[in-house]
């Protein structure tokens, strides 16, 4: 039998209890290590890992919130359920730029930000591989076996721990909290110090763009009362009670920003890569 509860509309979570983790992030050395385009094509071979592994934990949640069962009958609260099919077709099949002949184009964000590393040389070759494997064989087979920077393979390990607990309220709190909610500063910086038109390199600025449109104006504030409000939105009546969000949340971010500091503490491409040709 499902519990599902009364909610009369978004409750924002109490930011000030992460916001010492946000100041963190805020002042990290990336934001002025970035100088160059040879610094943003290494960059974006890390971070792409967080861009593929970000679709698990979305995953993750639709199999809670809106489970592909059949027969079918209604789960969970309806406003949760729209919320996550929402991301979910968003992330993974957003407009694209429209083709030569004008027509429209589909793509996920992944894909996306593969197209946006061609464009300034960045080589998405490997961890389009490291998916690939991921897939076939598993993740822990992609992170022993691939070529991922080992900063990538740290923030990986750390995302697909939060997915083992199998908790709903764990997950929420990284994909919300960890995650999306902060992500529109990061690139906001980029878009205002990177020498890069949109001319040069047309998907990465309309990435980048997109990103900030759907996490900043839709998806974080609709994060924030997902990872309010687990207990109202996913709860079946034989589960215990979520722990208090404040718990939660400080857990998911200290694991966030550790992971976010070994994320960046190389900006040199492993010796074993292929050299990106081209370029802007």
């Amino acid at each position: 039998m499902l519990e599902t509860a009364q909610i009369s509309g978004p409750a924002r979570f109490p930011e000030d209890r992460i916001q010492a983790f946000q100041e963190r992030l805020a002042e990290h050395p990336i934001y002025t290590g970035l100088k160059t385009v040879a610094d943003l094509r290494v960059f974006m071979m890390h971070h792409v890992y967080s861009v593929w592994d970000f679709m698990s934990l979305c995953k993750f949640l639709q199999n809670d919130l809106a489970p592909s069962r059949y027969p079918w009958k209604p789960r969970g609260h309806p406003a949760a359920r729209r919320f996550i099919n929402e991301i979910v077709i968003e992330e993974e099949s957003d407009e694209g730029l429209p083709d030569a002949d004008g027509n429209p184009t589909y793509g996920s964000h992944f894909e996306l930000y593969c197209g946006a590393m061609r464009e300034i040389g960045a080589d998405p070759e490997p961890a389009i591989r490291f998916v690939e494997t991921a897939a076939s064989a598993g993740i822990e087979t992609a992170l022993t076996t691939a070529a991922a920077p080992e900063p990538a393979k740290a923030f990986m390990r750390t995302t697909f721990g939060f997915i083992d607990t199998q908790k709903p309220h764990l997950v929420a709190a990284a994909f919300a909290l960890g995650r999306e909610h902060i992500i529109p500063a990061m690139f906001r910086s980029f878009l205002r110090d990177m020498n890069i038109t949109p001319d040069d390199a047309p998907i990465f600025h309309y990435y980048l763009n997109r990103h900030i449109h759907l996490d900043e104006d839709h998806h974080a504030p609709c994060h924030c009362w997902c990872s309010t409000k687990p207990a109202a939105v996913t709860r079946h009546a034989s589960r215990k009670p979520s722990p208090p969000p404040s718990g939660r949340s400080k857990r998911g971010c200290n694991s966030g920003t550790g992971c976010w500091r070994r994320f960046h503490s190389s900006l040199r491409p492993p010796v074993n890569w292929p050299s990106a040709n081209g370029g802007v």
